[in-house]
């Protein structure tokens, strides 16, 4: 029916272990304990495929699941820069500043990526660099000036970077 939406947000860690032992991974909660934090925003189908990977892996080489062949599955993470995060904490905090400044919102959390993920198939770095989550104000109808406002806190973390380091 195209009236019915339902969300289904992704899995948080609890619901990331119990899929991992749904599949059928028997290993200590202090081993997979890595792999739930290192799958933070996958799906429950991504991590599916991982655990047919590991099991596939293990078949291979004649012997019982261990949490390496986890760990084999998932993408390779490499360090980012420290300039780069630098920047992206001040992006970041510039779009949490203006937030609270004009009152469009609350700010939940800012978030910086310190890693970045390669894929495998192709090589592409897939980077998240950060984020700043807000819960706006209330559901009213927007005026001219909220609208202003909101646009205000888009750009500004490009304004932040360009007061900072003199571009964006």
């Amino acid at each position: 029916r195209l009236d019915r939406h339902i969300r289904i947000p992704l899995p948080d860690s609890a619901s990331r272990l119990a899929i991992l032992r749904f599949h059928g991974v028997a290993l200590p909660d202090e081993l997979l304990s890595r792999i739930v934090e290192r799958t933070d925003g996958k799906t429950g189908a991504f991590l599916e495929q991982l655990v047919r990977g590991a099991r596939r892996r293990a078949r291979a080489e004649k012997r019982a699941l261990v949490v390496e062949d986890l760990v084999a599955g998932l993408p390779q993470l490499i360090p980012l820069p420290e300039d780069d995060i630098f920047r992206v904490a001040v992006h970041e905090t510039g779009h949490a500043a203006v937030t609270t400044i004009l009152s469009t919102g609350s700010v939940l959390h800012v978030s910086i990526a310190t890693k970045a993920e390669v894929s495998d198939a192709d090589g592409t770095v897939a980077i998240c660099r950060g984020g700043a989550s807000v819960r706006s104000q209330s559901m009213k109808l927007r005026t001219r000036e909220d609208v202003i406002d909101e646009i205000a806190v888009c750009l500004a973390g490009m304004a932040a970077e360009e007061v900072f380091f003199g571009e964006a």
